[in-house]
This record gives C-alpha cells, sequence and structure tokens, in this order.
C-alpha cells in the first residue's frame, strides 16, 4: 500500500525546508499511516489550471518522526524522508500532457475526492492495487530528481 496526499501547501512547506510530516485534523491521516504505506504520492493544483491535477513525486514514508518532531494535541500524522535517495520530485510532470494524464487517472479512480476538491480527508487516501500500478507506470515517463538535493562533498548513502 502506498498513500495519495493531496499538499495544498507545497510552496510554503519547500520554502520552510520540508517539515518532514504532514498534519491533518481527521484521524485519516493516522489510518494511512497504520497501513505502512512504502511512498507517500503528492499531489496539487498547479497555479491557474483549476480541475487539473500534478503529480509532484514520492516520498518515502518514515515510521517514526524526524528529531525534533513536537507533535500538537488535536493533529494526526504521516511522516516522510525527503532526503532519503527514492523521495523524488517529478521535473515535468507540469506540462500540458501529463495534467492531462493525471487528472483522468484521478477522475477514473478517485472521482469522490476531485469532487470535493481534495479538501481535508479528500485529500488523502490509500493507493493499492490498479490504482497504484497505472500512477507506477505513470512515474516512469516522468523525468525526476531528489527531492534533497545533497551539497557537494556530501556523501550519498543508497538504501
Amino acid at each position: 500500500m502506498d498513500a495519495f496526499y493531496y499538499w495544498r501547501n507545497y510552496e510554503q512547506d519547500l520554502k520552510a525546508g520540508l517539515p518532514g510530516y504532514f498534519k491533518s485534523s481527521s484521524d485519516k491521516l493516522q489510518v494511512l499511516a497504520d497501513g505502512q504505506p512504502e511512498y507517500i504520492w503528492v499531489f496539487k493544483t498547479p497555479q491557474g489550471r483549476k480541475g487539473q491535477l500534478q503529480l509532484l513525486g514520492r516520498l518515502h514514508w518514515r515510521e517514526a518522526p524526524t528529531k525534533g518532531f513536537r507533535k500538537e494535541a488535536g493533529y494526526f500524522y504521516i511522516h516522510y524522508d525527503a532526503a532519503h535517495p527514492t523521495s523524488v520530485l517529478f521535473t515535468d510532470s507540469g506540462t500540458d500532457a501529463a495534467l492531462d494524464v493525471t487528472t483522468t487517472w484521478a477522475s477514473r479512480h478517485f472521482q469522490q475526492m476531485r469532487t470535493a476538491n481534495f479538501n481535508g480527508v479528500h485529500g488523502q487516501e490509500a493507493l493499492r492495487g490498479q490504482p497504484l500500478k497505472e500512477l507506477e507506470a505513470q512515474a516512469r515517463g516522468f523525468q525526476r530528481r531528489p527531492v534533497v538535493v545533497p551539497a557537494q562533498g556530501d556523501e550519498v548513502v543508497q538504501a
């Protein structure tokens, strides 16, 4: 199992240095975390492209929070490891063709999420079976880069 997560605050989180977790007041994130997904696939609506969906990347799920994490009462969390070698951002997933493929895929498998504009629990879902296989096949066609690019001289350890 993997997880689908609509990343509403993508640009804000990138500027803040990627916190390593997503939080929600809904227990849906806890249900997803309890399923121990291998990856969290992250999506957003591109600016000025209402009704379309972009596959941003694939983040390696992390069982435990990062050092210094502080849980807030009333929130549920799912953690990711942005520095993991398999955590990637798709660099060409914002093209018209890529947006059409991703939007069509989401419409076919997650129409209720799209209808609800990915708000709240409607932006979080388990990915299994055929929808996951199709998403993996789609992602194989995209260029990718590490989420965290190591500084020159840093050693990159392959898992």
